[in-house]
């Protein structure tokens, strides 16, 4: 597959990478308390809860 993305958190080491349904939202569990999300357009549309999202990009 081709590259869609770098993601390289501040926060610590990724420990799994959790893709929000049929989206391109993507929620990755670190080794700290907080869990950053990252939305991929190229993966899919934003879920329906978050609509704004492709309207930022």
């Amino acid at each position: 597959g081709d590259v869609m993305a770098g993601i390289e958190p501040t926060a610590g080491t990724i420990n799994d990478v959790c893709a929000f349904g049929e989206s391109g939202l993507l929620l990755l569990a670190l080794e700290g308390s907080q869990i950053p999300a990252y939305f991929i357009p190229a993966l899919g549309p934003a879920p329906k809860w978050c609509s704004y999202l492709e309207h930022l990009t």
